[in-house]
């Protein structure tokens, strides 16, 4: 009779630590997102009265890197009200300065009234435009990295803009 019990008693407690451990295993997972990426860092900045001030032309996002052997995708993602924004497009430079001063850019066109489900997505009515900077970016020094971007569009204040969000992602090194 003892045994009996006992052994129930260890299955139970087997049981227990199975589903556990495929619990962690299935959070842990959803962790990473789709091609082996885990995001390291999400800095967003909110538009006052969901306006893009021409005084705000230059967003500066600041971040500390720990690793300088990784590799990482810098990209953005834009929301704003598809139908109140009061641009088409945003021409932007995007520039990445290193702690030693060294700057790599870029510019881009931020199309914002057309469709592309690759790049948009509506969230909770507002769109979501998303944008990669730098695909696979060595960056090859330990300590503070800043983002600007650089709004190159004209003098007058831009309405219908809620917030840029910056993500930086270690990618996975394919050899």
């Amino acid at each position: 009779m003892i045994r009996k019990v006992y052994k129930k008693n260890i299955w139970k407690a087997f049981l227990l630590v199975m589903l556990v451990t495929s619990c962690v295993m299935v959070v842990s997972c959803n962790k990473t997102g789709s091609l082996g990426k885990k995001s390291d860092t999400v800095v967003t900045h909110q538009f006052p009265n969901t306006n893009w001030a021409f005084e705000e032309r230059v967003l500066d996002f600041g971040f500390d890197n720990l690793d300088s052997t990784a590799s990482y995708e810098i990209s953005f993602v834009l929301n704003y009200d598809k139908k109140n924004v009061t641009m088409d497009e945003v021409p932007i430079a995007v520039t990445l300065q290193s702690p030693d001063g060294m700057e790599t850019f870029v510019t881009n066109t931020l199309r914002l009234k057309e469709d592309n489900p690759e790049f948009m997505k509506e969230v909770n009515g507002m769109t979501e435009l998303s944008f990669v900077a730098f695909p696979k970016k060595n960056l090859n020094h330990k300590g503070k990295y800043h983002i600007k971007i650089y709004r190159k569009a004209s003098n007058a204040d831009n309405y219908g803009f809620n917030s840029l969000t910056l993500h930086i992602s270690k990618v996975k090194n394919t050899q």
